[in-house]
C-alpha cells in the first residue's frame, strides 16, 4: 500500500511518532477526485500533475530532504483544476502523494524522467517529459518587503528566464522564502507552457507551497514498492484497470449477493 508502511519507512527512527501518524493521515486514499470520478474519467487519467511535464518541477530541486504541502492551479478559465498533496523533496528527486488519489508521482530532474505509483493497480510505470528548463538564469530578483508573506513565509520576487528543451522561451515568477534558503513557495509557470486547452482559455498554472519541513528521507522512497508489477507505459496501466473492471462486472451477479472483489479494486 502507498498509505502506511510505504510512509513510515521515510521517517528516520528518531522522528517522532505524531509525525508519521499525521503525515499518514493527509495521504490516506479514498479514490481519485473530490468530487469522486466516473470510473472511466479516472483511470483514463493516469498521466502525471501538469507542473511534472511542463518543466515547474524543475524549480523545486533543493539542497537537503524536505517535505512540504502543495496546491496546484491549473487548467483553463471554464474548467480549472486543483490537485493538492504532499511533497517529498531530495535534491533533484521529486515525490508527490496526490491526495484523495491512488496514485503517486516520482520524478527526477536530473534523468528527466519518473514514475506513477498505482495503489489500486500495485504497479507502477515510467513516463518522462520533452519539455523543461534546458538552461535558466536570473532575469530579476527584487528585495523583499518585510511586511510581506506568501503562504507564511517572509521572502522576495524573483524572474527566470528559461531556455526550454523544445528552444521555446519562458519566464518562471518565483516567491522565494528567506528562511528556507531561497526555495519557492509560490511558482508560477507562463501560460505557454501551462497546459494543452484551448489557447484561449488558458490560465497559468501556479503552485502554493506551505509548511515546509526539513526531514529524512530514505532513497527508497523514489523506487517502486517491493511486490508493485511494473508495466511499459501509463497506456498499458490503463489497459489493465480496463481489464480489471470488466472482469468484476461480469462476475457480479444479477441477484445482487456480494462478490469478493479482486485486490487492490475498489467499487
Amino acid at each position: 500500500m502507498l498509505t502506511a508502511s510505504r510512509f513510515v519507512q521515510i521517517i528516520s527512527p528518531g522522528k517522532s511518532r505524531l509525525f508519521a501518524s499525521m503525515l499518514l493521515v493527509a495521504l490516506a486514499v479514498t479514490g481519485c477526485g473530490a468530487p469522486k470520478k466516473p470510473f472511466i474519467e479516472s483511470i483514463m487519467a493516469p498521466e502525471p500533475p501538469v507542473f511534472m511535464t511542463n518543466g515547474a518541477v524543475a524549480l523545486l530541486s533543493h539542497p537537503g530532504s524536505w517535505t512540504a504541502r502543495l496546491t496546484v492551479r491549473s487548467g483553463s478559465a471554464v474548467r480549472p483544476e486543483v490537485r493538492t498533496g504532499q511533497l517529498f523533496i531530495k535534491g533533484d528527486r521529486i515525490m508527490f502523494a496526490q491526495d484523495k488519489c491512488d496514485r503517486a508521482y516520482i520524478w527526477d530532474n536530473a534523468a528527466h524522467q519518473g514514475l506513477i505509483l498505482s495503489d489500486a493497480l500495485q504497479g507502477y510505470a515510467p513516463f518522462k517529459s520533452d519539455v523543461y528548463p534546458a538552461l535558466l538564469s536570473t532575469k530579476s530578483e527584487t528585495a523583499g518587503d518585510p511586511s510581506k508573506s506568501v503562504n507564511g513565509y517572509n521572502g522576495h520576487e524573483a524572474e527566470l528566464s528559461a531556455l526550454m528543451s523544445d528552444t521555446t522561451e519562458a519566464t518562471f515568477k518565483l516567491w522565494k522564502a528567506n528562511a528556507l534558503d531561497g526555495f519557492p513557495v509560490r511558482v508560477t509557470v507562463p501560460v505557454a507552457v501551462s497546459t494543452n486547452v484551448v489557447l484561449e482559455s488558458k490560465i497559468p498554472t501556479v503552485l502554493e507551497i506551505t509548511d515546509v519541513k526539513k526531514a529524512e528521507i530514505n532513497d527508497s522512497l523514489y523506487l517502486p514498492p517491493d511486490g508493485f508489477t511494473g508495466y511499459a507505459s501509463s497506456a498499458a496501466m490503463t489497459s489493465e484497470y480496463m481489464l480489471r473492471h470488466s472482469k468484476t462486472r461480469e462476475a457480479r451477479p444479477i441477484s445482487g449477493e456480494q462478490v469478493e472483489m479482486p485486490a487492490g479494486v475498489r467499487r
